[in-house]
């Protein structure tokens, strides 16, 4: 959680100096519902990789298994419009 209230400290100084180089007004547009969502996938998503490191039993192969997850498996599920 702390990395990634780090990470959006960095991106909110980001949005400000990239706006400022433009001459641009900065765009806030994450609500507090969002960025807890975000935080909530993160969290989720890292319990998943350690879930995969236990029944694994295997670096190697729980990274392996985590991409399968992330990549295939949403690509297979994904909804055609």
């Amino acid at each position: 959680v702390v990395s990634m209230l780090l990470a959006f400290g960095i991106g909110a100084l980001g949005n400000l100096l990239g706006a400022a180089i433009v001459g641009i007004d900065p765009v806030w547009d994450i609500s507090a519902a969002d960025f807890g969502g975000l935080i909530l996938f993160q969290i989720i998503n890292m319990l998943i990789g350690f879930m995969l490191g236990v029944l694994f039993r295997n670096s190697a192969g729980a990274i392996v298994g985590y991409f399968v997850y992330s990549f295939v498996l949403v690509t297979i599920t994904e909804a055609r419009s």
